[in-house]
């Protein structure tokens, strides 16, 4: 049995066993709400197709979100929520940007851990 065989299985099990816990992009799109933080995962943790799924359907109805704040501790890949035309959609607020850098918020990265445990994130520059 191959590895793609076994993850595959092993999805359809977690699907099974927790069918609310997934969603269509859509769907997950449509629960984001004004003024709601979407974090972004870092590095590999990066969920590019989502992002990608995100900026169509916002392109497609660009009154679906309004004023919602993306954090991303690191962007190393494209971050098309950042660009220009979706200002009043998103407010990106990265610790370290590579393409966009629209927002950049300076810390230390020991910081972040502090963040997690108040589960706040706000602009501090150190």
């Amino acid at each position: 049995m191959t590895n793609e065989l076994k993850d595959k299985k092993a999805l359809t099990k977690l699907k099974e066993q927790y069918p609310d816990k997934f969603v269509s992009v859509n769907q997950a799109i449509k629960s984001i709400h004004r003024g709601d933080r979407i974090f972004v995962h870092t590095a590999c943790g990066e969920p590019q197709y989502l992002l990608k799924s995100l900026a169509e359907y916002i392109e497609s109805d660009p009154k679906a979100v309004f004023d919602a704040e993306v954090l991303q501790v690191w962007s190393l890949g494209l971050a098309p929520y950042a660009q220009e035309k979706f200002k009043h959609n998103f407010r990106h607020n990265s610790f370290k940007s590579i393409f966009y850098n629209r927002f950049c918020t300076c810390i230390y990265i020991s910081f972040i851990i502090l963040c997690y445990k108040c589960c706040y994130f706000k602009r501090v520059t150190i």
